[in-house]
C-alpha cells in the first residue's frame, strides 16, 4: 500500500466512516497489491494510457505518472511511449521490439537486456543478426570464426598455405587447417577426406573426398582381395605366400624368388616388416645381432670409433693426434708426416719433427743473419750485407752495410763524373 492510500484510509477513519466501509476500502487495497505483485494490476484497475486523462482514482498505467492531469511515461526510468498515443509505456530494458530505444529490434536468438541486444550466455552480436559461439568460435570482420582462424586484411597477414578471404585467413579449396597447427593438408587422406570432420572407418581409403574401399586400405568393412592380407591398415601380399606383380611387397623389400625379403646388405632384425641397413646401423652392424658400443659408429659393416665428434675413454685418438676439450681428435702440430698431421706457422717437417729451416719465416720462426722475413719467406734487404747477404746495383759491402763507393756503378751508384758512363759496372768516358 502506497503512502497516498495510507493517507485515504487515516483520513476515513477519523471522519467517523463505517468500520464496514473502511474494511471494504482496505480489502480493496490488498486485493490491487497482490494484484499488482502478480502484474495484472494495469487489468484490474482499468489503468491510463499514455496521453489519457488521469488523476488518484484513475491511475496511469505501469511506467507511466500523472502529470498535469495526462498520462505520461517516466523520464530517466527506462520507459518510453513508443506506440503513440493511448498505448502503455514500453519498458525499453526488456523490450525486445524497443530494446534501449524505440524501434530497435532485437534479431532473432537474441534478447535485450538492460537495453542491450545479447546472444544467449551473454555473447555479443556479431555482423548484423549472428551469434557466435564464445566457447568454439570467435568474431572476426562480421562472421563467426573458429577459434583458430585469424583475422587479416592482406595476403601478408596469412601463413601456412592461406590466403585472406573477407577478412579471415583460409585455406585454398581441397585443403584444410584439420590438426589446428596454422598449416594447410590436403584433404585425401582417410583420415581427412573432403574435409576436416570427415574420418574414413572400417578399413575405407579417400577417393575423390569420399570414404570407399580402394582395395589398398582395409579394415572390417574392407577386406583385401586375393592372396593379400591386411597388415597395419595396409593390402599387402601374405609372406607366408609368393610375391609378384600382382602382390608388391610392403615398402623396403622386394620380391626375390618369389618372397619379399630385405635387399641385400639389410635384414628385418627386430621382425617389424622393416629393413635395416647392416652396413651402416649401429644397433644392427654387419649382422642383425651385432650393436656397437656407445660411442662408435657403424661404417662397411664394422664398428669404429667416430674420431671426428667422439673420443675419451671408448675411443682413443691413433698416433700422433689427441683429443682436444671439443670431444673430436686433433693434430698436436709438433709432429708431422703421420695420421695425416702437417706442420703449422711456416714450420717444415724434418725427421717427423716440425722445426724450422731459416727459409720460412712468422710464428716461431725467424729469419739468421742479415735476411728479412717479407711474406712468410727470409730475404736479403739489399741494404745489410754479409752473412750469406750481397750487395747489388752497384754497391759494395763495406763495414756490413750496401754503399757506393766510386769505383763501381750500377742503377744504385752512378757515375760521379757527368761525362763517364756505366759500362759493365765500370764508369768510362763516354765517346
Amino acid at each position: 500500500m502506497d503512502h497516498e492510500r495510507f493517507d485515504d484510509l487515516t483520513r476515513a477513519l477519523a471522519s467517523g466512516t463505517s468500520r464496514r466501509r473502511v474494511l471494504q476500502g482496505l480489502a480493496g487495497g490488498l486485493l490491487g497489491g497482490v494484484l499488482g505483485l502478480l502484474g495484472l494490476e494495469d487489468a484490474a484497475a482499468a489503468c491510463r494510457l499514455t496521453g489519457q486523462k488521469c488523476n488518484k482514482e484513475n491511475r496511469c498505467c505501469k511506467g507511466g505518472k500523472c502529470a498535469h492531469g495526462r498520462c505520461t511515461c517516466k523520464t530517466g526510468s527506462g520507459f518510453a511511449d513508443c506506440n503513440g498515443p493511448d498505448s502503455k509505456c514500453v519498458n525499453t530494458n526488456t523490450s525486445n521490439l524497443h530494446c534501449g530505444a524505440c524501434n530497435n529490434t532485437c534479431p532473432t536468438g537474441t534478447s535485450c537486456v538492460n537495453g542491450n541486444c545479447l546472444c544467449a550466455g551473454g555473447g555479443s552480436i556479431c555482423g548484423a543478426d549472428t551469434c557466435c559461439n564464445p566457447d568454439t568460435e570467435h568474431c572476426c570482420n562480421g562472421a563467426c570464426v573458429s577459434l583458430g582462424t585469424a583475422c587479416c586484411t592482406s595476403a601478408a597477414d596469412c601463413s601456412g598455405g592461406k590466403s585472406c578471404v573477407e577478412g579471415r585467413c583460409e585455406c585454398p579449396p581441397g585443403q584444410g587447417d584439420c590438426a589446428g597447427l596454422g598449416i594447410c593438408g590436403t584433404l585425401d587422406s582417410p583420415g581427412y577426406c573432403g574435409s576436416c570432420d570427415n574420418a574414413c572407418t572400417g578399413g575405407r581409403g579417400c577417393l575423390n573426398g569420399q570414404c570407399a574401399c580402394d582395395g589398398y586400405h582395409c579394415g572390417a568393412d574392407c577386406p583385401c582381395s586375393g592372396s593379400h592380407v591386411c597388415i597395419q591398415g595396409l593390402c599387402y601380399c601374405d609372406p607366408t605366400q609368393k610375391c609378384g606383380a600382382d602382390c608388391p611387397c610392403p615398402e623396403g623389400k622386394e620380391c626375390r624368388n618369389g618372397r619379399c625379403e630385405c635387399p641385400a646388405g639389410q635384414g628385418d632384425c627386430d621382425g617389424s616388416g622393416i629393413c635395416a641397413s647392416l652396413a651402416s646401423d649401429p644397433s644392427h652392424c654387419g649382422t642383425c645381432t651385432n650393436a656397437c658400443a656407445d660411442g662408435q659408429i657403424c661404417r662397411n659393416g664394422q664398428c669404429l670409433c667416430d674420431l671426428s665428434v667422439n673420443c675419451g675413454t671408448a675411443c682413443t685418438c691413433p698416433g700422433v693426434m689427441y683429443c682436444s676439450g671439443a670431444g673430436a681428435c686433433e693434430c698436436d702440430y709438433k709432429h708431422c708426416e703421420v695420421d695425416g698431421c702437417g706442420c703449422s706457422y711456416n714450420q717444415v717437417c724434418k725427421n717427423g719433427l716440425c722445426t724450422c729451416d731459416g727459409t720460412t719465416c712468422g710464428g716461431p720462426c725467424t729469419c739468421s743473419g742479415d735476411r728479412v722475413c717479407f711474406d712468410g719467406r727470409c730475404v736479403c734487404d739489399g741494404v745489410k750485407c754479409g752473412n750469406g747477404c750481397g750487395c747489388s746495383g752497384g754497391k759494395v759491402c763495406v763495414s756490413g752495410q750496401c754503399e757506393c763507393d766510386g769505383t763501381g756503378c750500377g742503377p744504385a751508384c752512378p757515375c760521379p763524373d757527368e761525362g763517364d758512363g756505366c759500362f759493365s759496372g765500370v764508369c768510362r768516358p763516354i765517346g
